[in-house]
């Protein structure tokens, strides 16, 4: 089974203002859920209602996950309402509408402000993040396309809906996008864009070296860091190709994915594209060893009777030690380095036939810092190998953060 997980961990959010629209659509018991996780993520959320949005799920379900008030009525009688549609969008760090119909998007992009929703569209001094949720034809009529457009040109920003089959039954595009996709958008209008227009590739996960049609060689590497690194990249701006070896994740949504299966796959993978890279991170685990033999058929155990079974090994193209001696003078490259001991003293040996700008070591012994872990705990060796910088223990997802901070200021 795959495990998805919302990467990036809610990064940015804790103590962020968002201001959340809900229109009338199926897809506002999404938004329920959407809401609740930005709170759970630390953010406080205020919930804005359209009269038809009440219709599906009420005022009081958006009320109690938010712990906010829900707001329906431009017209409220709580006297401290009377200027909501003015004050509450000048507190508000980010600005989102989900799911947006096409009403909306029409109402929004006409600068007609009908009700509190519209209002405070109108009244928002930045962007607003909309989220469309409709049937496919409404999508793709072409006056809600002109709209989009408007909207767009206006500085707003229109996520392009998912495709699949919706409420009605037809299928195309015109579904809300999945929590993953929302919370990316949400994240990265918070987060300021060192990387934007700089192509990174990241590599992750493990390989397998296969010995037979059956069995292989591998690590115990889950990918997480190198997702987390590849989304956070995303985050501020950068074009992500992410080359994954096998886990059992699901990867984040990047520009470019390739997945591969062996170190050799990695090497030719990696070979191809990194020329063109700004930035090359290399967190995969590739196999040092592979199989000289790989057998056609299962081996079986009466072909060897009591005796035991040798596989001769041979050596894997070591792909950062390739990159480091063929890299450009511009490019920024960076590498790990697992250890059990010795660990500077092991990164420092490392650092000296690799030559990386940056070199992310960490001893897998140490509680909380290894493979399949949500946390870890890193020293960064920069050029030579002379400074040192410690980080402590902290989430992956705060980590990635911290480290593309760091890439972000050799560039």
């Amino acid at each position: 089974m795959v495990e998805r997980a919302p990467w990036g961990n809610g990064i940015g959010l804790s103590n962020k203002n968002i201001l959340f629209g809900i229109t009338g659509g199926i897809a506002a018991f999404k938004a329920a859920f959407y809401l609740r996780s930005l709170k759970n993520f630390g953010a406080k959320v205020v919930p804005v209602l359209t009269e038809n949005a009440a219709k599906f799920v009420t005022p009081m379900t958006f009320s109690a996950l938010a712990n906010e008030k829900a707001w329906l009525d431009a017209f409220d009688s709580d006297p401290s309402s009377l200027f909501a549609h003015i004050e509450i969008p000048k507190d508000a760090d980010c600005f989102v509408v989900c799911p947006a119909t096409a009403n909306c998007l029409a109402k929004a992009a006409n600068g007609i402000a009908d009700d509190l929703l519209t209002t405070m569209i109108l009244a928002y001094k930045g962007s607003v993040l909309f989220f469309p949720s409709m049937n496919p034809a409404m999508y793709q009529n072409p006056a809600t396309q002109n709209n989009i457009e408007k909207l767009r040109k206006l500085g707003h920003v229109v996520v392009e809906p998912a495709t699949g089959q919706v409420a009605c039954g037809d299928q195309g595009q015109g579904r809300l996008v999945e929590f993953e996709e929302f919370l990316h958008e949400v994240q990265s209008s918070l987060l300021p864009k060192p990387l934007l227009g700089k192509k990174i590739l990241v590599t992750a996960g493990p390989t397998r070296e296969p010995i037979d049609p059956v069995r292989f060689l591998s690590n115990k590497s889950s990918g997480k860091m190198g997702f987390e690194i590849a989304w956070a990249c995303k985050m501020l701006g950068a074009e992500v190709t992410l080359i994954k070896g096998p886990t059992q994740l699901s990867p984040p949504n990047v520009h470019t994915l390739l997945s591969v299966e062996t170190a050799d796959e990695m090497f030719e993978a990696v070979k191809e594209v990194f020329p063109q890279m700004d930035v090359v991170i290399m967190t995969a685990a590739v196999a040092d060893y592979t199989p000289e033999r790989v057998s056609k058929t299962k081996i079986k155990k009466k072909d060897y009777g009591e005796e035991n079974l040798n596989i001769s090994l041979k050596k894997t193209q070591d792909i950062l030690k390739y990159i480091s001696r063929n890299r450009s003078s511009k490019q920024v490259i960076v590498g790990f380095c697992a250890e059990t001991e010795n660990l500077i003293e092991n990164a420092r040996k490392k650092l000296a036939n690799k030559p990386v700008d940056m070199l992310v070591c960490n001893d897998i012994t140490e509680k909380g810092a290894g493979f399949d872990k949500n946390t870890n705990k890193v020293s960064i060796l920069y050029g030579d190998g002379s400074k040192i910088e410690e980080l402590p223990l902290m989430s992956k997802a705060n980590l990635a953060l911290e480290l593309m901070n760091r890439v972000s200021s050799l560039l």
